[in-house]
């Protein structure tokens, strides 16, 4: 059986005579019927790939039951593209996966999975690690397959000194991996160098229009990969959520251009209206799924979006939120047990809704934290950190403010 491979109505699929009408008002690819509830597609390659991807890096702490839901309604509304990696909840993630996928026929779905060659011991790892990738999916081989968070010098010597790439490149070779990518977290100037040194199929680079428009970092790499001709898969469309609460001037300013819509649905929105082939969302239950799966049914881009989103993150960035996906990459490299999640995820709610409530709940985390854990500032987490924060100094400054957050 061919590999399902779903056309779209899309602008950035031509229609033709692949499309074929049909009584039902379905329509049909070499006999593969696309209902008028599937999600859009765009090429990739000599496939499509669904416009959302189920990211799953935070899925430890969904039920079983609900995780087969999602993966089942994403099955069934055309979301065969999936994402994790070989560290994911605590190494759990494939797993997980695949026990959800094994009801469906490996040619039906797309598996991304990754791993970042600053966990490699030595020259022999990489391909060791990837051995118990293919036995946790239960598979002969990987869709896509990604060097995870190359962002600097250090992650990029890592990369070359560990023979990544000629690994990646053989494997690709024997048919165990079809598609050779990368993830960028640093800056363009490492995208720019390690992208002239090597050649790849594709990339994942944060696409969100709070940091497009805000340190203009988003706007400079997108500019990279599409002169070298290399498609994007976007991250972390609402920034870790971040994007999901606005505050109440930024609302406002939403609901001025898009009345109708949610902060969620803007964010996603806005995101694939740039040039991406998917957009990667980490759903936790099946009612974000639903939600973010209407949104990409008969895509249109958004009107407006440059004018709305570039207000809304000036809003943003005016009230300092520290910029943190809250991925807990940082609790992996911490030996001294800080919180360091919990403090970001706790100080930005409250700069978000500066509430009694939300006071007392970034209190008692600082209390709690200083109480258990005690920082040595040995950098480790920032090393890892795929937005490169300087998380103790962050830190340090959180805890200065608390005086002046409660005198006010």
């Amino acid at each position: 059986m061919k590999r399902r491979d779903f056309l779209t109505n899309s602008a950035f699929l031509t229609l033709g005579s692949l499309y074929i009408s049909c009584i039902s008002g379905c329509k049909k690819d070499n006999d593969i019927i696309i209902k008028p509830d599937q999600i859009t597609r765009r090429k990739f390659k000599n496939i499509t790939l669904p416009l959302l991807g189920l990211g799953c890096l935070r899925i430890l702490a969904t039920p079983r039951e609900e995780f087969q839901k999602m993966v089942d309604y994403c099955m069934e509304h055309g979301v065969n593209f999936f994402d994790t990696g070989f560290y994911y909840c605590d190494k759990k993630s494939e797993d997980i996966l695949s026990a959800a996928l094994q009801k469906y026929k490996r040619e039906d779905y797309y598996i991304a999975t990754k791993i970042s060659p600053l966990f490699f011991k030595d020259n022999n790892d990489f391909e060791k690690k990837f051995k118990i990738q293919l036995e946790r999916f239960k598979s002969s081989y990987i869709d896509f397959y990604l060097a995870h968070c190359i962002k600097d010098k250090e992650s990029v010597n890592h990369f070359k000194e560990k023979g990544m790439y000629d690994s990646m490149c053989r494997l690709k070779e024997e048919g165990k991996i079809r598609y050779i990518g990368f993830s960028s977290h640093g800056k363009e100037d490492v995208l720019d160098r390690f992208t002239d040194e090597y050649k790849w199929d594709f990339c994942y680079i944060k696409v969100n229009y709070h940091e497009y428009y805000d340190s203009k970092t988003t706007k400079r790499k997108m500019a990279i990969l599409e002169k070298k001709k290399i498609p994007i898969i976007a991250m972390e469309p609402m920034l870790g959520g971040r994007l999901a609460t606005l505050e109440d001037e930024a609302m406002q300013e939403l609901k001025k251009n898009h009345p109708d819509m949610t902060p969620v649905e803007f964010a996603m929105k806005w995101s694939a209206s740039q040039n991406v082939v998917s957009i990667l969302s980490g759903m936790n239950n099946l009612k974000h799924v639903k939600e973010n799966i209407s949104y990409y049914i008969n895509f249109k881009k958004i009107n407006d979006e440059d004018e709305t989103a570039r207000r809304i993150s000036d809003i943003i960035y005016k009230n300092k939120i520290i910029n943190c996906t809250y991925c807990g990459y940082c609790l992996t490299a911490c030996k001294q047990n800080v919180d360091i999640v919990n403090i970001f995820k706790s100080y930005n709610t409250y700069i978000l809704d500066k509430n009694e409530k939300n006071l007392k709940n970034l209190s008692k985390v600082l209390a709690n934290n200083k109480k258990n854990s005690s920082c040595n500032r040995c950098m480790e987490c920032c090393k890892i950190c795929p937005q490169s924060l300087k998380i103790p100094d962050l830190i340090d400054k959180i805890y200065k403010k608390m005086d002046d957050f409660q005198k006010s």
